[in-house]
C-alpha cells in the first residue's frame, strides 16, 4: 500500500510522509502523520486552500469591512488589528473604542480657555457669560 514499506519482505511499516521539508512533508504549514497517510493543517488565522496549502483568512471581511473590530480592521498575515479613529482610543479588549474625553484635563476644562463640553469622539469649547 502508499503510506507503508515493505520490511523484511514480512511486515509493513508506516512512511513518516511528514518527515521530509523540516517536518513539514508535502504540507505547507502543518503536517500529521497518520497510519498509511497524513493530513494538512493551517495555524490560526489562516484557511486550508487545497490539499496542502493554507491562505490568510481575512478577519476584516465581514460587518462592513470592520470585522470584529469597533471603527477599523486592517487584516495582517494570520491575524487582524483594531484601530480607532480621532477622538476615540482603543479599549483592553483590543476591538472595541471607547470615547475620549477631552475635556478631562486642566481642571475640565481640556485644550479650551473657559469651557469644554465633550461629545462622542470629539469635544467644543464655549465661553462663559459676558465673552464672545
Amino acid at each position: 500500500n502508499i503510506g507503508y514499506t515493505l520490511a523484511n519482505n514480512v511486515s509493513c511499516n508506516d512512511v513518516n510522509e511528514c518527515s521530509s521539508n523540516v517536518g513539514l512533508g508535502y504540507c505547507q504549514q502543518n503536517c500529521t502523520n497518520t497510519p498509511g497517510s497524513f493530513y494538512c493543517s493551517c495555524n490560526p488565522g489562516y484557511t486550508k486552500f487545497g490539499l496542502n496549502y493554507c491562505k490568510d483568512l481575512d478577519e476584516c471581511a465581514t460587518n462592513n469591512r470592520h470585522g470584529p473590530c469597533d471603527q477599523t480592521c486592517i487584516n495582517t498575515p494570520g491575524s487582524f488589528q483594531c484601530n480607532c479613529t480621532s477622538g476615540y482610543v482603543l479599549a483592553n479588549n483590543g476591538w472595541s473604542c471607547n470615547d475620549i474625553n477631552e475635556c478631562s484635563s486642566n481642571n475640565g476644562l481640556g485644550p479650551c480657555q473657559q469651557t469644554c463640553t465633550n461629545t462622542i469622539g470629539s469635544f467644543s469649547c464655549g465661553c462663559t457669560s459676558g465673552y464672545a
